[in-house]
């Protein structure tokens, strides 16, 4: 689909944190807005130099409450388990049914590297390397399984079909179409994409019970037919959650100290025979002591047994010799659990290993869509070889311009299509002025600097003029939006601002695909073992 300048359509999306509330309803609302404007995912940003909720878990406690629109926590890749990380990433993904991203950030100063006590903050440079290294593992890990793996129920089955319309195209109360009436500001963000009637067919194993029909449940913890606890519970069919946030106990080369999954704020030691999936699988960070796969036998597919249900010798990969494919300079040792199709991964980076494979499926989009903020030249490079949507906050569209053209450039440098990447401009937007012009200098003169980022404070309309005037001039794919007020801002963004450049045929008035990547664009990647297998 092409706008009437014959670009791409626009991509939208928005950041719903600054609510300043720990329950995830208000999260969940602002959601559920922002999807009725159709945009194309929402964003949570997340720190541990901030108190806060856990990003990942709130918005997994939003996957059964919407439909279509994607969901991008931040996930730091310092101070956390690489195993773990991924394995939260690819359950939100299937709770979600193919809508989640993973906003890929670094921790860098000296107060988040105390709260662990494992080492000093390290450098810029050295942690978007470490970035990278964690980026390409997570990559291999969602790999780790291939398609049949998942017990003959693959992505197909966890989509859902294209939004359904009328026979003439228009949605009741379709703002763009002219449907609703009563000004810029009168649209409902309840206009039948809730509704009872899409048919939603069951999203795999790691369906989120409730995630069809619209209604989040009693509470972050309600329980369900079965004895699983929905998406915001933290269990869902009592495989770990995606923001579990129990620790793992390990050994670092000062002393003890505690991993974490994506996410977590806490550290301490369990016991070495609580049966979780990251133990014995995950290898942990350097000055770990402890194995891949240390010899003991489990009770699920990733004991130290070997296919036949005999001892293997030698922990995961069954003593057997070394047979296994390769692949990017990293052994892959194979092994078939009851008829399923699993990988080791032999991933080795600067201040951690992992082995593998993945406690979770290959996840419906096979890699979940990853965004990094390239504002900072330390980010590029990593931006450029693993990000699918990068943001950069620019105050003008020929700063914007120069980092895209950079950006697309390094992609194909890394051997990637520089069209299978998306670049926003990240903007913070007050709209506390309603229908008033934009201020001096936030309208066509461009945003001002802020200690935010580029700030536009003004009205919907001319707010929709300048994102209409830099995507027409091609220095953007699209918008990352921040609202400075969440509600206010958001509301009159998607009801004023979003409505305008849906009636001028710039943005969609509908979804026609229903997982993330599908909004943006973007083919679902091959697996990198199956592939390797078709080869041999």
């Amino acid at each position: 689909m092409t706008a009437p300048h014959g670009r791409p359509l626009l991509h939208l999306a928005a950041d719903i944190g600054g609510q300043q509330a720990y329950d995830a309803g208000p999260h969940v609302e602002a959601a559920r807005l922002a999807e009725s404007g159709r945009l194309d995912f929402v964003t949570l940003d997340d720190s541990f130099a901030r108190p806060g909720p856990d990003a990942l878990t709130v918005l997994s406690r939003a996957a059964p409450a919407t439909h279509r629109i994607g969901l991008v926590p931040t996930v730091t890749t310092t101070h956390t388990e690489p195993f773990q990380v991924q394995a939260a990433v690819a359950t939100l993904d299937w709770l979600s049914r193919g809508r989640a991203g993973w906003r890929i950030e670094v921790s860098p100063t000296e107060g988040e590297a105390r709260l662990f006590g494992r080492r000093h903050a390290a450098t810029a440079e050295e942690l978007w390397q470490e970035a990278a290294e964690v980026a390409e593992a997570a990559e291999r890990l969602w790999d780790s399984w291939e398609e049949e793996s998942a017990g003959g129920r693959g992505p197909v089955e966890a989509r859902r079909p294209a939004e359904r319309r009328p026979a003439d195209g228009r949605r009741p109360g379709d703002r763009a179409s002219g449907g609703s009436s009563g000004g810029p500001y009168s649209g409902s963000y309840g206009d039948g994409l809730y509704g009872g009637g899409g048919p939603h067919d069951d999203g795999g194993p790691y369906d989120a019970g409730s995630a069809g029909d619209g209604r989040s449940g009693d509470g972050p913890g309600d329980e369900r037919p079965g004895g699983g606890r929905s998406a915001g519970g933290g269990r869902s069919g009592g495989r770990p959650a995606a923001g579990d946030r129990a620790t793992r106990d390990r050994r670092s080369d000062g002393g003890p100290s505690g991993d974490r999954p994506g996410g977590d704020r806490r550290s301490g030691d369990r016991p070495s025979g609580d049966g979780r999936p990251g133990d014995r699988l995950s290898g942990g960070r350097s000055g770990d002591d402890r194995s891949a796969g240390d010899g003991r036998s489990g009770d699920g597919p990733y004991d130290g047994r070997s296919a036949g249900g005999g001892p293997s010798g030698d922990r995961l990969s069954g003593g057997r010799p070394s047979g296994g494919r390769t692949g990017g300079g990293h052994s892959v040792g194979d092994r078939a659990v009851g008829g399923e199709r699993l990988h080791q991964v032999d991933f080795t980076g600067g201040t951690f290993s992992v082995r593998g494979p993945s406690a979770v499926p290959r996840p419906p989009q096979g890699h979940p869509v990853r965004v990094v903020d390239a504002t900072e030249g330390h980010a590029r490079a990593t931006a450029a070889r693993y990000a699918d949507v990068v943001l950069v906050r620019a105050a003008s569209p020929a700063q914007a311009a120069a980092l895209r053209d950079q950006l697309r450039t390094a992609a194909a440098g890394f051997g990637r299509d520089p069209d299978t990447l998306r670049v926003l401009a990240s903007l913070v937007v007050d709209l506390g002025d309603g229908e008033y012009a934009a201020e001096r200098g936030h309208g066509g003169g461009g945003p001002r600097p802020s200690d935010r980022g580029p700030l536009y404070r003004g009205g919907p309309v001319d707010l929709a003029e300048l994102i209409a005037a830099w995507h027409r001039a091609g220095a953007v794919d699209g918008f990352h939006l921040v609202p400075t007020a969440p509600h206010r801002d958001l509301e009159r963004l998607v009801n004023g601002t979003v409505a305008l450049l849906q009636h001028r045929g710039l943005f969609r008035t509908f979804y026609p695909g229903s997982t993330l990547r599908e909004h943006l664009g973007l083919p679902r990647p091959a697996n990198r073992y199956a592939q390797a297998g078709g080869a041999a």
